[in-house]
């Protein structure tokens, strides 16, 4: 294994993981153990499998192998870190339309990765980590509504915890 992407993901599993390497067999079945915990894989090409995260307690670091035998899994531990986020509460709760507002983001779990996101109703903006409870993200323009706002480690897993940012219309 050379590399995965995302490297981490939510303690409820789920998330689908590319596994870059080399000599992967298409024709040939793969499991994927996180951990202690085999799951079955997908071979995409000789260079990449696909696999689904299993559910464990508590998160924390695992070693990802794999194994085309069901039996030699590979070596080396490539680490991926099961870590949920959440939202405890952000300033301000609104802002204009046009976009520009600096949200402060307070919480647990974010990490210092270039994929650490926020999420205006559909729109993702890059997050600047401040601290495992602390992030900064910058409104994009949107329409005059209440949206959704919502974090992530991996620019995949978004929270789902329905906090509410509500963009108004520009007054001067």
């Amino acid at each position: 294994i050379s590399a995965i992407v995302p490297s981490t993901g939510r303690v409820a599993g789920g998330t689908m993981v590319q596994v870059y390497g080399s000599n992967y067999l298409p024709s040939e079945p793969v499991a994927c153990k996180f951990g202690a915990t085999v799951t079955a894989g997908t071979v995409a090409g000789t260079n990449l499998v696909t696999c689904r995260t299993p559910a464990v307690r508590g998160g924390g670091r695992v070693a990802l192998e794999l194994s085309q035998n069901g039996v030699d899994f590979s070596t080396g531990g490539t680490a991926f870190l099961y870590r949920d986020l959440e939202i405890n509460e952000f300033y301000p709760g609104e802002g204009p339309i046009s976009g520009g507002t600096q949200v402060q983001i307070r919480g647990s779990g974010f990490l210092n990765l270039l994929s650490l996101r926020c999420r205006f109703d559909m729109t993702v903006v890059i997050a600047t980590w401040v601290s495992e409870q602390e992030i900064w993200c910058t409104s994009p323009p949107g329409v005059e509504a209440e949206v959704d706002l919502e974090v992530s480690n991996n620019n995949i897993d978004f929270t789902t915890q329905g906090n509410k940012f509500n963009y108004q219309v520009n007054t001067t």
